[in-house]
């Protein structure tokens, strides 16, 4: 198979439109923000042939609160909205992938 280039490794993440928020107060130099992202990963298994799930479909929410003055905090929250379980696969096969 000269030539022939296959990805060994897949990773997605997907922001949501519905549930965004951004704001910026120009005249106090506040910048406000809310979305929520969907990661996934996998990675092409040559012994099966088929892409396997490194990380399995995940949502989480970003908020983010800046402000330039000291008044104002400074955060950055990633949780998850849903409580949903963090799934990681781990095989013998991506171990000998990965290193």
């Amino acid at each position: 198979m000269s030539g022939v280039s296959i990805p060994l490794l897949d990773l997605s993440l997907h922001a949501s439109r519905e549930n965004s928020t951004l704001s910026f107060e120009k005249s106090i130099h506040l910048f406000q923000g809310k979305n929520s992202f969907q990661i996934s990963s996998s990675f092409y298994n040559s012994k099966v042939g088929k892409w396997e799930p490194i990380i399995e479909k995940f949502e989480f929410v970003l908020e983010i609160d800046f402000g330039l003055y000291q008044e104002y905090r400074k955060r950055l929250d990633i949780f998850n909205g849903n409580q949903e379980t963090f799934n990681i696969n781990v095989s013998d096969e991506m171990v000998i992938l990965l290193l």
